[in-house]
């Protein structure tokens, strides 16, 4: 008997209340997780550990220098220069080199993300980015003919999932007052992996769309209809996907933990858009309060992102109806920047 107890990867010595060896992949500040807490049944493919910048470049057969004036790194690869500032969040400094991670140096070298692709069902529906290794939705998915209601938040509570929402009254760039509605998501989406979204939709004002008519009360007794009713409504509040003139600029990273370089799962890059989506596939479980989400809307106007910046509100998580994220924003022009991570108190 060694008097030892193995413990995910290594043992622990309970006579000097201490493990015996440091776990080969470190997890951030967290030297006591691995592979999701799973060393048999996870791997890690994505290498959770960070990339010194010059040794995966020269490995590459790549050159790299540091331009003083610019305060960038300029790498040369495969005969294109990539310039990297180095005050742009994704970069650290330590014992003289310089370090970041996959999720950031893949995509702005411009290479494939090593990514495992297993489950072919996304395919129908959304594109590979296979830069930042993610599924994305193209501004014509087939979801955008389905708008939005709470009755998809409802089907999805098998997630785990926490979103903010917005609703406004606002004119359009072409003058028509609509109600507006702005809906973001992030947590884990089953076959897709970790993810998040941003989506914009409206409707005309005092609207409810009869064509979505949901009248369940007939599968009841008479006592319970009222009820019944009262608890889902008996119609829904339906919203379209904003039109093509209506779409803006949207972008956001999102983090696996607090807003820290280290912990960056992957890139949204700024698009013109009705629904921004990102979703890393074959990644582990992470509570969805514990993800992080940065990201920016340019609205038409201040006023449209002054209302935003009003009525948002960040929900509660699909798994526990009494902790949501806190939200800030900022305002510069007309966009709104924002930061949506860490427990509300």
């Amino acid at each position: 008997m060694l008097d030892l107890y193995f413990a995910q990867n290594r043992f622990y010595d309970p006579a000097d209340h201490r493990f015996t060896q440091e776990d080969p992949i470190k997890d951030g500040e967290n030297w006591y997780g691995y592979c999701g807490n799973s060393a048999l049944s996870r791997v890690d493919p994505y290498g959770w550990e960070q990339i010194q910048i010059r040794e995966f470049v020269e490995k590459k057969n790549g050159t790299i220098s540091w331009n003083s004036r610019k305060n960038n790194l300029t790498i040369k690869l495969n005969g294109t220069y990539y310039y990297l500032p180095c005050n742009s969040g994704y970069i650290w400094k330590y014992n003289g080199h310089f370090y970041t991670t996959d999720a950031y140096l893949y995509q702005a070298l411009k290479l494939n993300r090593p990514t495992i692709w297993i489950d072919p069902l996304p395919n129908a529906a959304f594109k590979k980015d296979t830069k930042n290794g993610v599924w994305y939705a193209a501004v014509n998915a087939p979801q955008r003919g389905a708008g939005y209601n709470d009755f998809y938040d409802f089907a999805f509570q098998i997630c785990n999932y926490t979103r903010f929402e917005a609703f406004f009254t606002a004119s359009t760039k072409a003058g028509v007052p609509k109600e507006w509605r702005i809906e973001g998501w992030k947590g884990n989406y089953l076959n897709m992996g970790i993810g998040g979204e941003i989506g914009l939709y409206y409707r005309s004002i005092n609207t409810v769309d009869h064509s979505l008519s949901l009248d369940y009360s007939s599968l009841y007794s008479d006592n319970n209809k009222r009820y019944f009713k009262s608890l889902l409504c008996d119609r829904l509040n339906h919203y379209s996907a904003v039109a093509d003139t209506d779409m803006m600029l949207m972008q956001f990273d999102l983090y696996k933990g607090s807003y820290n370089p280290r912990n960056l799962l992957f890139i949204r890059p700024a698009t013109t858009h009705w629904w921004i989506t990102g979703f890393r596939p074959s990644t582990e479980i992470v509570n969805c309060l514990d993800l992080t989400m940065v990201g920016s809307i340019t609205f038409p106007s201040r006023d449209v992102a002054n209302a935003f910046m009003r009525t948002v509100k960040p929900k509660p998580s699909s798994r526990n109806s009494k902790l949501s994220n806190k939200m800030t924003t900022q305002l510069t022009n007309t966009k709104v920047s924002f930061t949506w991570g860490g427990y509300n108190k």
